[in-house]
């Protein structure tokens, strides 16, 4: 009887007290996955679709862009000729200083302030054409980037469905997520470009607002 009590002890004792492996280290394979997708395979209806919204966009920010850039050069254009009226007043009034003629003179001053508030707006106007332009261009370079990532993708799931060698699989996976990290770069320069025409255009309203309490 002793010798069986003992015989249970010892048994007990060897499961209680053994190492632990198996799950707790790998899984409980003894192996880790070194191929894990990083890539979630959809349907290619899906990813079209994706890239016709995008083409779009692309095409909308293009017309935008063009936009963005005539009304940019329009009001360089009177900016300058603001310019140019107050060089040419500012003569009139030295002239009128010279002469002493002060009544002249003070009807001059009043009018250089005048065009000096409508070409400190017209300043506004240009500043925010130019955040204009700049968010055409970023609407333009993500569009861009994202139809590149999206073609690697489709072309990565077409091959998956043709059962490619897996080689060429990693290949693509890793080119649709390197076009991917370009894409969200461009995404947030996109986001900080349209914060920027939003505070140009704050500050075109307060020009106006000043302008028009005058």
């Amino acid at each position: 009887m002793r010798n069986v009590i003992a015989a249970i002890s010892l048994l007990l004792g060897t499961l209680l007290f053994r190492p632990t492996t198996g799950w707790a280290q790998d899984g409980g394979s003894g192996r880790i996955d070194t191929t894990e997708v990083l890539v979630v395979s959809r349907g290619l209806d899906s990813i079209r679709a994706d890239r016709e919204r995008i083409g779009r966009f692309r095409g909308e920010a293009d017309g935008r862009y063009s936009n963005a850039r005539a009304r940019l050069a329009e009001t360089e254009t009177q900016v300058e000729l603001f310019e140019k009226e107050i060089d040419a007043i500012n003569e009139k009034i030295k002239v009128a200083k010279k002469a002493k003629q002060e009544a002249e003179k003070t009807v001059l001053d009043a009018d250089k302030k005048t065009l000096e508030r409508r070409k400190t707006l017209v300043e506004r106007r240009r500043d925010l054409r130019r955040a204009e332009v700049e968010l055409g261009q970023a609407e333009l370079d993500y569009s861009e980037e994202a139809i590149r990532a999206l073609d690697f993708e489709q072309q990565l799931e077409r091959k998956r469905q043709d059962q490619a060698d897996r080689a060429l699989l990693i290949e693509l996976e890793r080119k649709t997520l390197e076009a991917k990290v370009e894409q969200e770069s461009r995404r947030k320069s996109l986001a900080d470009r349209r914060g920027r025409v939003v505070e140009r255009q704050l500050s075109v309203m307060e020009a106006q607002e000043v302008f028009f309490k005058r």
